[in-house]
């Protein structure tokens, strides 16, 4: 039962890569986390000409809890779209500390964190890469709180904010508010709303030039659904659709689908 639990709250379920959730996994336990995301889009927003991509993007991530209060995360991506072929996309690492857990008897869970994106730049000339420069940096913060029925929660909330900066371009913004449900420790389905926010001068996506999101004043949001189930010992399953339903000075009426494949293990 412990080890359901565990990869109920590593296992990230939405098409934001890295984990959101401000809640940890047990102590000295990491899960291996393959993932494939199709993508497609038939207009970027305020671009200079028509554009449309179809994405494929394959990652791989590590997450691993080193105390009851710290993990970290580690992540790989390689990328398919109209404008490159297969190629390494960005790496990215991250560390969270929880200040606060509602599991262990506190009013809420709240953590906060640090994140670090490396992206090729080859990648950077694509505007199906979502990512601002060449390095992305991120401080965020999430709250959430479980509601259990004995041993196993039922239903739980949690946001997530970050506020990020990279080496060249203006700063940016990122939401998650999300909601789940879970069945037996078995079934699990989640709804999530998502914002991404930039603050750069540009507000014209000139395609032919493109050169990072750093400098333009993108805005979008994110409306998905997730379905995970969990495969007793041997792991977990999940897939998820996002589809964005609001875009400025950014690839507009996006659908996201994701599918997700956890292994968990132990470190000792």
């Amino acid at each position: 039962m412990r080890l359901l639990t565990k990869i109920a709250i590593l296992l990230p379920l939405s098409c934001f890569s890295l984990t959101t959730k401000p809640w940890l996994a047990d102590l000295f336990e990491a899960d291996l986390t393959p993932g494939y995301t199709y993508r497609h889009y038939p207009n970027v927003q305020g671009a200079t000409k028509p554009f449309a991509s179809n994405d494929q993007i394959l990652s791989l991530g590590l997450g691993a809890a080193l105390s009851t209060y710290f993990d970290f995360e580690l992540e790989l991506e390689v990328a398919d779209t109209t404008q490159q072929s297969w190629g390494m996309r960005s790496g990215a690492m991250q560390v969270r500390y929880l200040w606060l857990d509602d599991v262990a008897g506190d009013p809420i869970s709240f953590l906060t964190g640090l994140s670090l994106r490396d992206v090729s730049k080859r990648n950077l000339r694509d505007v199906s890469c979502p990512y601002a420069a060449r390095i992305n940096g991120e401080l965020f913060s999430a709250i959430g709180k479980e509601f259990s029925d004995g041993v196993n929660w039922n239903t739980r909330i949690y946001a997530w904010a970050a506020v990020g900066i990279a080496n060249r371009g203006s700063w940016w913004t990122r939401q998650e508010i999300s909601y789940e449900n879970n069945w037996c420790n078995r079934h699990n389905l989640k709804l999530f709303l998502q914002g991404d926010f930039g603050f750069g001068d540009l507000r014209q996506v000139v395609v032919d030039h493109f050169d990072g999101w750093g400098k333009y004043h993108h805005q979008s949001i994110d409306l998905g659904i997730c379905y995970r189930y969990q495969l007793d010992y041997y792991g977990t399953f999940s897939i998820s659709y996002a589809y964005r339903v609001f875009a400025r000075t950014f690839p507009e009426r996006v659908h996201c689908l994701t599918l997700l494949y956890c292994f968990p293990f132990c470190l000792f």
